[in-house]
Order: C-alpha cells, then sequence, then structure tokens
C-alpha cells in the first residue's frame, strides 16, 4: 500500500458548462458530477448517517445508491470502519470543530474481498456535512481473521427478497433492467416528434454520462484484475476490456484503431451492428451520438485531457458500419467542418486528417 498522503481532489467534469469543483464543495454538486468521479464520495453528517453516496462508491461496494442513504455508515453500512483508526478520527474531526484535510490510510473488509484504500475527510461548504473521499488502492482477497459481524454489508443483506420483486443484478450488485431494442426506437420516434433536432443533442450528453460510468467500471475492473489503476495498463488491454463489455451488452462489436494516435492525434472507431442505429432504421444524418458521448468520455479520462468523438457516418444511412473519429478537443470544430466538406466519407475524412495532421 501507498503509505504517501495522497494529493488534494479536484473534480474536472467532461460537460463543456460545468467546471472544476473542490473537493470541499462536493457535499453540494450535482449527482451527475459526483457521479463522473473515478474515486468514492461519501458525505455524511455530524452523527455519521450517509447523505450522499456517489456512484463510483456504489459499485466499489456492489451497493445501490439510494439503498445507503439515511442509513449509519459506521454502524450499518460499514462496520468494519467502527474503529478508532477510521471513526474514531471522524468524531474527533467533527468533535474539534476542524477545517483542515485529514488524510490516512485503510483496509475495507468486505465479504468479497479486502480493498486497501487512501481516505481524505474535510468538512463540507454546507453545515453539517462531511466529505470522504475514498481512492482505491489495490484490491484483496477476504481476510479470514476479520469476525464476520465486522464486514461491511452486502446488498442482499439491505434490502433481501429483491429476486421476487423482479430485480435483477449483475456481479458486481449493480441493478439491470433488459429492454427490448425497440424502446430506442421508441425513445427516437418521441424526440422526432416534440423536438425533431434535439436527438443528437440530447444522446451525446447521454453518452457522456454513460461513458462517465463505463470509465468506473472499467477502473474496478483493472484494480480487481490486474491490481493497478487504469493509468498504468497498456491502451490496447483497456480497449480490449472495452470492446469486450461493449460486446457482452448487445451494443455490437467495437474496433478501435491506435495506428494513427501518435503521428497524427486522431483515433478511428468502428461500430458493427449498432443497436442503436439498427433498432432507429433508415436516416439521412447519423443517429450513434450516444457512442460518440460515451467515446468522448472514456478517452478523455485516459488521455487526462478533454477530446472529442463525432460520428461520421452511420449504418442508419446506409453504411456499412458507424464510422467515429476521436480527436482533441480543441479541433471539434475543424472536425465537423471536415465532415461537412466530404460528405460524411469516412475514408476521405481520415485522409484528410492523416495528412494534414
Amino acid at each position: 500500500m501507498n503509505e504517501s498522503a495522497p494529493p488534494p481532489v479536484t473534480l474536472t467534469p467532461v460537460a463543456s458548462e460545468d467546471v472544476p469543483i473542490e473537493v470541499r464543495s462536493l457535499d453540494r454538486a450535482p449527482d451527475s458530477a459526483l457521479d463522473a468521479l473515478t474515486y468514492g464520495v461519501i458525505v455524511l453528517s455530524p452523527e455519521g448517517n450517509i447523505v450522499r453516496y456517489n456512484a463510483t462508491e456504489a459499485r466499489m461496494a456492489r451497493l445501490d445508491a439510494s439503498a445507503v442513504l439515511g442509513e449509519s455508515f459506521f454502524d450499518r453500512i460499514a462496520p468494519c470502519t467502527r474503529t478508532p483508526e477510521f471513526e474514531g478520527r471522524f468524531r474527533r474531526y467533527v468533535r474539534e470543530g476542524r477545517t483542515d484535510t485529514e488524510r490516512f490510510g485503510y483496509v475495507f473488509d468486505f465479504a468479497f474481498g479486502a480493498q486497501d484504500v487512501e481516505v481524505e475527510l474535510v468538512r463540507g461548504s454546507l453545515p453539517g456535512r462531511y466529505v470522504l473521499c475514498v481512492n482505491r488502492r489495490h484490491f484483496r482477497p477476504p481476510r479470514r481473521e476479520v469476525p464476520r459481524e465486522t464486514l461491511a454489508v452486502r446488498q442482499a443483506e439491505l434490502r433481501p427478497g429483491e429476486a421476487e420483486l423482479g430485480i435483477r443484478r449483475d456481479a458486481s450488485e449493480q441493478r439491470q433492467v433488459l429492454v427490448d431494442a425497440g424502446f430506442f426506437r421508441a425513445m427516437h420516434g418521441t424526440w422526432a416528434r416534440v423536438a425533431p433536432r434535439g436527438w443528437p443533442l440530447f444522446t451525446a450528453e447521454w453518452g457522456v454520462q454513460w461513458g462517465r460510468q463505463l470509465v468506473a467500471d472499467l477502473e474496478v475492473a483493472s484494480l480487481q484484475q490486474h491490481d493497478c489503476g487504469l493509468d498504468e495498463l497498456p491502451l490496447g488491454v483497456v480497449i480490449d476490456e472495452t470492446a469486450r463489455i461493449f460486446r457482452e451488452q448487445g451494443w455490437g462489436l467495437l474496433d478501435v484503431d491506435l495506428g494513427l494516435v501518435v503521428d497524427h492525434g486522431i483515433i478511428p472507431v468502428e461500430v458493427e451492428r449498432s443497436a442503436v442505429a439498427e433498432t432507429i432504421g433508415r436516416s439521412d444524418a447519423p443517429r450513434c451520438q450516444l457512442f460518440a458521448g460515451a467515446l468522448s468520455a472514456l478517452f478523455t479520462h485516459l488521455a487526462s485531457r478533454r477530446v472529442h468523438a463525432e460520428e461520421v457516418s452511420c449504418s442508419s444511412q446506409g453504411h456499412a458500419c458507424c464510422h467515429f473519429l476521436v480527436v482533441d478537443y480543441e479541433r471539434r470544430r475543424e472536425l465537423a467542418t471536415s465532415i461537412h466538406e466530404h460528405g460524411g466519407d469516412f475514408d476521405a475524412v481520415v485522409h484528410a486528417w492523416s495528412g494534414a495532421s
């Protein structure tokens, strides 16, 4: 476990209308901003009850955020933290009215395994709010010497009998809903009726939000399988895992070409048999902006700087596949102009950019 204190954490969202949020203000940030983070955020009351719980923490702990709100963090959700080293620090921090940052290492004990974490505790910007930022460092096997009654709670213990209520969960205890492909046809039809020009904007932003969740899932998988974060893995390994998730969820076959990224700063992406394009049907314009948004969020995280993905041509237009191009965010308008000039001819756009870059 890394014994050095982690640096102060600042949120840098992807969406253009967002601005960085200092960690002390996370207690008043919107849910979408908290869920964009790749580390856990837990906001507690002075008594230790959970007020906010972001999506990444929910995935790491295999819990639903809605199931833990209002619960006692130390007594009900994470009894493994009911120690002088964790709860004791929190109680003392609150009692002394401190406003500085308390940083410490800890081990979360779950029934499915232990997690080495670095914790940052600060007083929030709202009265009576305390922010815990939880940075995972390593995942470990379950510690057999730990008494079962001190293990962190499991989703099945919080909400027993969910299967009888028609609730499905994946291996990480996250809720799943199976929908017919007609769901997307109906959604597109609704937008075409009430806001004909709104579909690209809506689905691109939806894709960004989805991509942020995908990044969190990939970080969890990387820690579990490789005992390191995404930034320590070869890019090709991350892309392969993304393609696997994409394929297993039924979206289609994702193929990413990394051959042009070093010399030309562009990443061509292809999606074969897009579920969105096929369910929407024929169109005179690209319709898979959902994937473009997700790619923007994914590659922004991997590159540690803002990038932009744009769909150049879509199978809903009669093309064999859906094609996207990922470029630096500052060149997004240049890309849009190039797509227009070449009439959505993907090969021509790639050739023009690889020749000019």
